[in-house]
């Protein structure tokens, strides 16, 4: 399906000056192997611990609305509920990891992730493969993969923070090895009384503030103590409470507790080359309390969910560049809700194997995949990718065409009211072709994309049942830039996108034609570093179909390098000139607020 754009955006795009690189190799590792960025077929934002540090984010979700490629918005702000919309698909359609571990909500309706309760400060990388990954990560990697990794070496740290709206977090990390055991520990405690999660600018008098509490601590331990063998175990808990308002009304009598546990433990084999077997158990549940009072009268909700899942990965090297991975998957999936949604306890099953090779000929990459799925309810599915990469001089291009799917959730499956068992799986296609330019210190990458998804699942107010509602549609021009000096780098980003629904052609909501942004960065010693980054987002629809204007934010901060021992002292303000505006109708958002940092290492 070819599009045609406007000359003008097309002109701008190909003969604008190339500006985007960063020195020395792009490594990611979310493909399941390690390689250089420009030997990989997907489209990939890598995000590194400095980086992710530098922008003082309180959330995930806070750190990724920077970034292009990407939307996120929330219902208010510190701990509200978040949605991404990456490539234009909905907040269900882009997998989540944390260590390889899969962290959907599994008690919310749609499925997705909670990115307003992930701390950046655990964090070490983050990868974004954007695009159909659904060979590799099976159901909801329609849209893409959001693939974290969390900090398990390196000095420790003791961090303090305080800022607007009474902001208070303390954060501490601490790594230890001794012989052939490695032990991590990472902790935050973080209290903040926030603003009001309905926009205050539409109440005349005062409003309550909805703020947040939270709580989280992550343990890792290692041993290699046996020949060819290493041993990993993961423990993590968050618990976190927070006020919240709907979104037709300031409510003082709205409370959420959300909790979740994530344990993992894995051992790995080495044997040759062509033998490196993974075999690993995750446990991932979560405990989500709604209570209060509201037109309605008072309520208390209780949900609950985990999962257990099974995996067994081999991955080869043969020839001079072959690399080859074979695995097997089973998980079984179990969710309640102690309400009239679901009367009783849930549970489905789906088992899944897949294989996937990849080569390098000389200037060539080729990829190929294929993943076959059987899913408790819904039946077998299979699905495959390919990429093909040639490169010349400091040019890549690549190309990619896969497909995906996303099965029902149990809600929308058994929920008392709205349920369905006769939904169907949303399935996708999707292409891309991207043009890379890469030199020691510039960067530049221009990317074409569509992604077409079938038995769209949606709520159909007529029938009051959730229904397979038609076929969506999503394409566009993702332009990303950066260059890099000694002291002084500069980035730059464009995109362009599409999202609409095929029979109606009505633009899906919340997605902005137009974003953009720039990111820029300068050490003006070894002691003093700034940062400055700014968004643009277009106008756009919300889902009441309220129009939002667009809007460009700016966040500024300073970084000084006490002595050295690396103690930082920092401080952030954010929406620099206190724009008012929405990324969600009828919800506010911060006005100009500070951020200021001490961190003291050991």
């Amino acid at each position: 399906m070819i599009r045609h754009y406007p000359k003008i955006t097309l002109l701008t795009l190909l003969f604008s000056p190339t500006i985007f690189s960063e020195p020395g190799d792009i490594l990611v590792s979310a493909e399941k192997f390690e390689r250089k960025y420009e030997r990989s077929t997907s489209s990939i934002l890598v995000l590194g611990e400095e980086e992710i540090e530098s922008f003082q984010a309180t959330s995930v979700a806070d750190l990724l609305k920077r970034f292009g490629g990407l939307s996120v918005q929330t219902n208010g702000a510190y701990g509200k509920a978040s949605s991404l919309n990456l490539r234009g698909t909905d907040n269900r359609h882009t997998l989540v990891l944390i260590d390889g571990v899969r962290v959907t909500d599994i008690t919310s309706i749609s499925g997705g992730t909670r990115l307003e309760f992930l701390d950046p400060s655990q964090i070490e990388k983050i990868e974004i493969l954007k695009g159909n990954q659904g060979v590799l990560y099976g159901s909801e990697a329609v849209g893409g993969v959001i693939s974290i990794t969390t900090k398990k070496e390196g000095r420790g740290n003791l961090q303090l923070s305080y800022g607007s709206y009474d902001y208070k977090k303390v954060s501490a990390f601490n790594s230890f090895k001794e012989g052939d055991n490695e032990l991590s520990i990472t902790g935050s405690l973080q209290d903040v009384d926030g603003i009001s999660a309905y926009n205050e600018e539409r109440i005349e008098g005062s409003v309550e503030n909805d703020g947040l509490k939270q709580t989280d601590a992550l343990v890792h331990w290692k041993n290699t103590s046996i020949d060819k063998l290493t041993f990993d175990f993961q423990a993590q808990l968050t618990s976190s409470r927070y006020l919240y308002d709907d979104q037709n009304a300031d409510n003082a009598n709205l409370y959420g507790h959300y909790q979740t546990t994530r344990y993992t433990g894995g051992v790995e084999y080495k044997y040759s080359e062509l033998i490196n077997l993974n075999l690993n158990y995750s446990h991932y549940e979560v405990d989500r309390k709604l209570f209060g009072e509201n037109s309605f009268g008072k309520f208390h909700y209780l949900y609950k969910g985990d999962y257990d899942r099974y995996t067994l990965v081999n991955r080869s090297f043969y020839g001079d560049s072959g690399e080859w991975i074979t695995g097997i998957e089973y998980e079984k999936e179990r969710t309640k809700a102690l309400d009239s949604l679901l009367d009783q306890t849930r549970s489905k099953e789906r088992f899944g194997a897949y294989m996937n090779n990849y080569n390098e000929f000389g200037s060539w990459i080729i990829e190929e995949g294929l993943r076959y799925e059987n899913l408790q309810f819904f039946g077998d599915e299979w699905v495959y990718r390919v990429g093909i990469g040639y490169s010349i001089d400091s040019f890549t291009i690549k190309a990619t065409r896969g497909t995906s799917f996303k099965a029902p959730t149990l809600y929308q499956s058994f929920a008392q009211f709205g349920g369905n068992r006769n939904l169907e799986m949303e399935k996708s296609d999707s292409q891309e072709v991207s043009l890379l330019f890469k030199e020691k210190r510039l960067f530049s990458e221009l990317t074409y994309f569509e992604i077409n998804y079938d038995n769209y699942i949606d709520y159909d107010l007529t029938r009051s049942i959730y229904n397979n509602s038609g076929d969506f549609e999503s394409y566009g021009v993702e332009w990303n830039n950066k260059i890099t000096f000694d002291h002084f780098s500069l980035g730059l980003y464009y995109n362009y996108l599409r999202s609409k629904n095929e029979k109606t052609g009505e633009a899906l909501p919340r997605r902005a034609k137009h974003n953009g942004g720039l990111n820029l960065s300068y050490k003006m010693n070894d002691q003093w570093q700034f940062f400055w980054d700014s968004q643009y987002r277009g106008k756009r629809t919300d889902s009441n179909n309220k129009k939002l204007p667009s809007f460009m934010l700016t966040n500024i901060s300073v970084e000084y390098l006490t002595n050295k021992s690396s103690d930082i002292l920092s401080l952030s303000i954010k929406n620099l000139f206190n724009k008012e505006y929405e990324e969600v109708w009828g919800y506010g958002t911060p006005d100009r607020n500070f951020l200021i940092s001490y961190r003291v290492g050991f």
